[in-house]
């Protein structure tokens, strides 16, 4: 959990109203954040896959409200808005919206384990007598 919790911290920073909610949920919904940071390749028993298709379908419906608010899309065919609507929830946009908040660096991408692990912005960058990985350094050195 000290990932969920670093993402909170992250989005109480960042982002307030985000934060604030994130703070108020109850543990049952701390699983859910666990399992929105899960990707598939972690290999645990969820994965933000069911979250993500939610996610897709709700942010398919505020682009389709949003454009038929919108004044200078009145005359358009609904072929064109599709397109625009595509355009704006495309993966690659959302990948860099996701990243420019820093989200990307809480996703939980593999199978957790202790010899690899280390703690967010740090990397093994040293051995000790054995070959062993032991000494962490800064991502920024």
């Amino acid at each position: 959990y000290l990932t969920v919790m670093a993402f909170i911290q992250h989005c109480v920073y960042n982002f307030p109203i985000l934060g604030y909610c994130l703070t108020e949920i109850s543990d049952v919904g701390l699983n859910r954040v666990v399992e929105s940071l899960t990707a598939k390749s972690c290999c645990m028993d969820v994965t933000y896959d069911r979250l993500e298709w939610l996610g897709d379908a709700v942010l398919k419906l505020l682009h389709t409200d949003s454009l038929l608010k919108w004044e200078y899309t009145s005359y358009l065919h609904e072929g064109y808005l599709t397109m625009i609507r595509s355009v704006m929830g495309s993966n690659d946009r959302l990948k860099d919206i996701a990243s420019a908040a820093g989200f990307d660096k809480f996703i939980l991408l593999r199978p957790l384990n202790r010899a690899e692990w280390s703690p967010f912005g740090l990397r093994y960058c040293g051995v000790d007598e054995n070959g062993n990985q032991d000494i962490l350094c800064n991502d920024d050195n």
